[in-house]
C-alpha cells in the first residue's frame, strides 16, 4: 500500500547555471520525487533550444523529400536562367485553386520554374507530387502489370497524383497519349479540380497543339480543366 503523498518546496541548485531556486518536490511514501533540476531562465532557454532543433529536424525533412522527388538537374536554379516571366509568374503565386501552366520552346526554365515553386512550397509544408507526362503513361499502364510490384508503385503513384496538394505535371504535349493515359489525365484532372487542388504543368505545345495529340472524346475535356483551373504564361 502506498502511503500518504505531500508536496514540498525546496531549494536546489540548477544543473546548468547552479543558481538556487525554489522547486517542488513530491513525497510519496517517505520517498522524494522532483520533476525539475532546472531554473525558471534555464528551463525557458533549454525549451527554446529544443524548439529550434525540432525546426531545424522538420526543415531538414522537407528538404530531404524534396530532393527525393525532384530530378537532379532541378533541384538547384539560378532563377537567372529562367524566362523572366515564369519566374514572376512562380514568386505571385499563391496556393489556390488555381493553378499554373507554363508554355514553351525547350530551354528556356519551363521545369525549372515549376520545380522552383515545388521547392518553396514543399519546404512551407505543403504535400506536393510531380510526374512527367511520360512517366505518367507508363504507370497508367503499369496498374495491369504481371508482377504485383510494378502495379503497386502505379497505384500509389496515381494515387498520389490525386491527393497531392499540389501535382506538377511536366512535360505535356510532347507524345500523344494511349487511351488508357488519356483515361487516367481525365480522372485526375476531374478529381482535382472538383476538390480545388492546384496543378502546376509544363509543355512546348500550345493549346491547340495539345488538343490535336488527344482523342475526340476526351480531348476538350481535359483542355477545358487545364485551362479554366490554371493561368498560362507563354513564352513570347
Amino acid at each position: 500500500m502506498i502511503g500518504d503523498k505531500k508536496k514540498e518546496v525546496e531549494t536546489l541548485a540548477c544543473s546548468e547555471c547552479f543558481q538556487p531556486f525554489q522547486s517542488e518536490v513530491y513525497v510519496i511514501a517517505g520517498r522524494k520525487l522532483r520533476f525539475d533540476n532546472l531554473c525558471d531562465e534555464c528551463a525557458e532557454k533549454e525549451q527554446k533550444r529544443y524548439e529550434e532543433q525540432e525546426k531545424r529536424d522538420e526543415e531538414a525533412s522537407r528538404l530531404l523529400a524534396f530532393t527525393s522527388l525532384c530530378p537532379p538537374l532541378y533541384q538547384d536554379t539560378d532563377p537567372a536562367r529562367i524566362y523572366a516571366p515564369y519566374v514572376q509568374a512562380v514568386d505571385s503565386w499563391q496556393h489556390g485553386p488555381q493553378g499554373l501552366i507554363f508554355v514553351g520552346p525547350a530551354g528556356k526554365g519551363k521545369s525549372r520554374a515549376a520545380w522552383m515553386l515545388i521547392k518553396r512550397e514543399m519546404l512551407a509544408g505543403k504535400r506536393c507530387y510531380g510526374v512527367t507526362a511520360t512517366q505518367l503513361a507508363k504507370y497508367a499502364a503499369d496498374q495491369w502489370h504481371s508482377r504485383a510490384e510494378e502495379r503497386n508503385i502505379a497505384e500509389y503513384v496515381l494515387k498520389e497524383c490525386k491527393s497531392a496538394s499540389i501535382l506538377l505535371l511536366d512535360d505535356l504535349g510532347k507524345q500523344k497519349f494511349t487511351e488508357r493515359a488519356e483515361l487516367e489525365l481525365f480522372d485526375i484532372l476531374e478529381y482535382r479540380t472538383s476538390h480545388k487542388k492546384p496543378t502546376i504543368a509544363t509543355s512546348n505545345a500550345d493549346g491547340k497543339s495539345f488538343r490535336q495529340m488527344l482523342s475526340e472524346d476526351r480531348g476538350e475535356p481535359i483542355l477545358r480543366r487545364l485551362q479554366q483551373f490554371s493561368t498560362t504564361i507563354h513564352y513570347k
